[in-house]
């Protein structure tokens, strides 16, 4: 059941012997199990951010470049900002442009040049769609699954357990590689002390890769690495493993391996790198000589994988793949290094979407240079790092210390997988780097994910940085960062539950205790109160709103209790900019600022309602914000309103004629000779406004014969409705023949409501007020006096009209709250990302908690039956 690895590799000479083939095969010892091959399980590296690399053409020579993105999808550009692609047929770099529908990119044939060729009259920077960048990344993830190495299935392997422990003293094993034709620039001593030296500053490095985890875990991780003293040289020139038709993971397993056994066959002792007797090692990474020149995650584009290798009773798991190139930068290897040793994951959007957690954090964008910025909190957190204080009991003056792991939580009270993080970031030492400098709130949600960017209850990042400027610009895929996130004063002072910029709710919407107020200016040391403010704004529920154009609105107010929870006295305004809306203090409605003080203890009751200008507003949804702020403590909190306009027209019945005369319509054949409407078109007319099977009274067609025809509809109940239309489409056209549409109410005499004595086509629509209210309505098409005449086609007719009464559990709108407004709530059961965006889940969410639940029913029964028996 062993078969040689080289078999999964592009044809090349055998290895030399088989000391270096066996190291290839499955280890028959006990670990988990799962179908595996060369291509690593997971991958991951630094992304690229527009950084400089040159990649090989077919025929060896050169072209410069800048890349974005990771080993699951990259964007690559000529140095003049044209998009660029490997053509399929021809692996050549040529100019890419969009395909007919500018969902993906196609090669233009034309190979990149200096200066582009003018008659291409491409754009700068083309991009595929966001979908096809995610279809992309979804396969490229697949195919680093155990099991598929460009998407074919392989043999069996083991992948071994991950460390645990993120503390004590941790020996990695580091391989440093060149090739017959690249040998390396940078010496094997230097690689050390790049490793391990204690105050590097080689190439610009603020320290040694153990210097960097010695410091940002507190001196509780020393991570040591034993660099190889002399380059292994690889059998084959660096072009067979930088490859460009072979997937990253492919080719740095082979290159590893082949190191591995080499340094096996050399009779070297693997055994000293697993520090916690787990039998796997705790950390193995390659660095080679030179650049990679394939791109586009190819060849040798650095990552982390899984590779499988045993000796010595120990076994190899993930290792981490980098280039040398011309200078050593530790940013990358302090970020495999997260993933080897701390098993920290991305914190980077994968599907490039959006900015992740931008340059904040050493696994995010952060860790590209040579002073990588430090781990958040969260990573810091996971690992055990922390003195984490929980913030239970409301204190003042609060410290938190920069560049040390002080750091604050707020928990959850029954999810332990949601809370909140407080650090100190401040712009100097290693986070010399960061965009700003200030307080980082941090709401950590162990479910959520990096590249889901939604900001819903149920789509959010696991770790979201509470931006203090309320742009979300790394969701919103705008920057990496900028200096108005963090918070400080003089300008972000103050954040809680309530606050009208980014707050502390919860992702389900409840709000949480975490008020946070009288954040100092950035330094060494930040201080903050941990308190809500005196200002008590009751009920927590927003103002919420819906009725049709013109009014009138339901609830047509809402109040607020605001009160005063301090020992001292505050003063308060009160605003909101919508002019379709008033506030109310007890003197009078107004649109302007309420202002005032509050003593001890004292409370006011505040009544919002709509204006007149409320009832010239179009359909639509319509947002505002009431804020309440004390103005002693300059803390907001706000309540939104929404007012929902909507045309609630109902349709209470329609019919194409689609399958001829419908159930319960009538033919009155005025002279009982079978010469009058008829649903088979006869005389084949046409007309635009006639389509398919459609009801033709057709005088010419029968011979010119006199007509005196009658098409009845069925009885209609309309009791549950007012401004009643009826509409058809129709074509008429007459020597002498009259078109009538009548209608009776309750039985009773037909009463004309339109009448046609010349040619007419198109939509008719009849206004109806006689029918409101009425429990029997009928109508008739009347077709007369036709002498040697033509035809009158009749299709698509419709019956609209406004619910008498509205009722909030009427969500089929029909008027009435029955079986049928079940179904909607079934339709979204426990869906729980519910906002006015989505019409409150097609309004199951009856009362807009954001999720739809059993709490819908107490709605529901208000409203039971009414209008049904009507």
């Amino acid at each position: 059941m062993l078969f040689p690895l080289r078999q999964y590799f592009p044809p090349k000479p055998q290895m030399t012997s088989q000391a270096t083939a066996r190291r290839c095969f499955l280890p028959l010892i006990p670990y988990v199990w799962f179908i595996f091959c060369v291509a690593g399980t997971q991958v991951h590296a630094v992304p690229a951010r527009g950084e400089l690399f040159d990649l090989r053409q077919p025929d060896g020579s050169l072209v410069a470049v800048r890349i974005w993105g990771d080993e699951y999808y990259q964007i690559i550009e000529s140095l003049d900002g044209y998009t660029l692609i490997r053509d399929p047929d021809t692996k050549t770099i040529c100019y890419a442009t969009l395909n007919a529908v500018n969902s993906d990119l196609l090669s233009t044939g034309i190979a990149v040049q200096d200066s582009i060729p003018s008659e291409l009259d491409l754009p700068l920077h083309i991009r595929p769609s966001q979908e096809t960048i995610s279809q992309v990344v979804t396969v490229h993830r697949q195919s680093y699954k155990p099991g598929y190495d460009n998407g074919e299935q392989c043999q069996t392997i083991q992948v071994l357990p991950q460390r645990t422990s993120t503390q004590g003293t941790v020996m990695g094993l580091c391989l440093i590689v060149d090739f017959p034709d690249e040998p390396n620039t940078i010496s094997s001593s230097e690689i050390d002390n790049f490793l391990n030296q204690q105050g590097y500053t080689g190439f610009g490095n603020n320290g040694s890769v153990r210097d960097y985890f010695y410091d940002v875990s507190d001196g509780l991780l020393t991570f040591n690495s034993y660099a190889t003293p002399s380059y292994y040289t690889a059998q084959y020139e660096k072009s067979y493993y930088d490859d460009d038709t072979q997937s990253a993971g492919t080719m740095g397993r082979l290159l590893i391996l082949e190191a591995l056994n080499h340094m096996e066959a050399e009779g070297f002792d693997f055994s000293i790198f697993d520090s916690d007797d787990d039998n796997v090692i705790d950390a193995l990474s390659c660095l080679y000589a030179g650049g990679t020149t394939s791109g586009w995650s190819r060849g040798l584009w650095p990552h982390s994988g899984f590779v499988t290798f045993t000796a010595d009773g120990v076994s190899t798991s993930r290792y981490a793949l980098a280039y040398i190139g011309s200078s050593l930068q530790i940013g990358v290897y302090c970020h495999e290094t997260g993933h080897m040793v701390c098993n920290w994951p991305d914190l980077y959007d994968t599907d490039f979407e959006s900015f992740g957690i931008g340059s904040y954090c050493l696994m995010s964008y952060g860790g590209g240079s040579g002073n990588p910025v430090e781990p958040c909190a969260f990573l810091k957190y996971l690992s055990g790092w922390c003195d984490t204080q929980i913030l239970t009991d409301y204190q003042d003056g609060l410290v938190v210390p920069a560049g040390i792991n002080t750091i604050y939580k707020y928990e959850h009270p029954s999810l332990t997988d949601q809370y909140f993080l407080i650090e100190n970031r401040n712009r100097s030492g290693r986070d010399s780097n960061l965009p700003d400098s200030g307080l980082a709130i941090w709401l950590v949600d162990r479910q959520g994910w990096n590249n889901q960017q939604a900001m819903t209850p149920t789509e959010h990042y696991e770790v979201t940085l509470l931006q203090a400027d309320g742009q979300w610009d790394l969701e919103n895929n705008v920057n990496y960062g900028d200096g108005t996130d963090l918070w400080a004063a003089p300008d972000f002072v103050v954040c809680g539950p309530y606050h009208a910029l980014p707050n502390t709710n919860w992702w389900d919407g409840l709000r949480s205790g975490l008020g946070i107020q009288n954040i100092s200016s950035p330094g060494m040391e930040l201080t903050f109160d941990y308190a809500l403010d005196a200002l008590e704004l009751t009920p927590e529920s927003d103002f919420v709103a819906a009725g049709q154009q013109a009014g009138p609105f339901l609830p047509a107010n809402h109040s607020y209790t605001v009160s005063n929870r301090g020992l001292g006295g505050f003063d308060y305004e009160i605003s909101t900019v919508a002019d379709w809306l008033s506030l109310d203090d007890g003197s009078g409605p107004t649109t302007d600022l309420i202002t005032g003080t509050l003593l001890p203890n004292q409370e006011i009751i505040i009544e919002a309602a709509f204006t007149t200008e409320a009832e010239i507003l179009e359909e639509g949804y319509y947002t505002a914000l009431i804020i309440f702020t004390n103005s002693s403590s300059n803390v907001s909190q706000s309540r939104n309103v929404v007012l929902g306009i909507q045309d609630l027209a109902v349709n209470i019945y329609q019919t194409d004629f689609g399958t001829g005369l419908p159930d319960g319509w009538t033919i009155i054949d005025g002279y009982s000779d079978g010469m009058t409407w008829r649903d088979d078109n006869p005389g084949q007319r046409s007309s635009p406004n006639l389509a398919g099977p459609f009801m033709i009274a057709d005088s010419w067609w029968f011979g010119a014969v006199v007509l005196d025809e009658q098409l009845l509809s069925p009885v209609f109940n309309c009791s549950n409705f007012t401004e009643i239309n009826l509409q058809f489409s129709h074509y008429f056209t007459t020597y002498s023949a009259v078109a009538d549409v009548d209608m009776r109410v309750n039985g009773g005499a037909w009463q004309n409501v339109a009448r046609y004595e010349y040619k007419s086509w198109g939509i008719q629509t009849v206004a109806l007020s006689a029918a409101s209210g009425q429990s029997q309505v009928q109508f008739r098409w009347h077709y007369y006096n036709a002498l040697s005449d033509w035809f009158w086609g009749i299709d698509d007719v419709s019956l609209d009209g406004l619910c008498m009464q509205n009722y909030p559990g009427d969500l089929a709108y029909d008027c009435q709250v029955d079986l049928e407004d079940l179904v909607y709530i079934a339709q979204n059961w426990l869906q729980s990302d519910c906002s006015i965006t989505n019409g409150w889940c097609s309004g199951a969410d009856l009362n807009h908690s954001s999720r739809v639940d059993l709490n819908e029913f107490p709605v529901l029964a208000q409203d039971w039956l009414a209008g049904v028996n009507q």
